[in-house]
């Protein structure tokens, strides 16, 4: 059985590289949108809102922007980060089109920076090694 629907349907994902599900103090981050468009598919323009927030519900940043959409689209997107303290937020992605609304949202955290990091201990200390030897 076939089913289509009269109306065009969106899924939306959010990914983030490993390498941004911890950030520290003054970076950004940017997530892979991934928006798929089910039912009636024609080109449609869909209102993308996106969000940060922490638990509580406090939002720190908002970002709207009007893109088209047909079957299918990936894109990436920088989240405003940089000003959040040390904590966990969410990351959110809306899709607002003719008919219907999806979410789609990302757990992260930022971290205190540290000021020597361990990596740079190690080469000290093999290069305070190599110089007794």
């Amino acid at each position: 059985m076939n089913v289509r629907s009269e109306f065009s349907l969106f899924d939306i994902f959010i990914d983030v590289d490993e390498s941004g599900r911890i950030i520290i103090p003054h970076s950004n981050l940017i997530g892979q949108i991934t928006l798929i468009q089910s039912g009636l598919q024609e080109k449609a323009d869909v209102l993308m809102n996106y969000i940060v927030k922490d638990f509580d519900g406090n939002v720190y940043s908002e970002e709207s922007e009007t893109i088209m959409v047909f079957k299918q689209k990936i894109y990436d997107h920088r989240f405003i980060t940089q000003d959040l303290l040390p904590g966990t937020y969410i990351i959110g992605a809306e899709v607002i089109y003719s008919g219907g609304v999806a979410t789609a949202s990302y757990q992260f955290k930022v971290i205190e920076e540290e000021i020597i990091s361990m990596k740079w201990i190690y080469f000290l200390l093999i290069g305070l090694i190599i110089l007794i030897i």
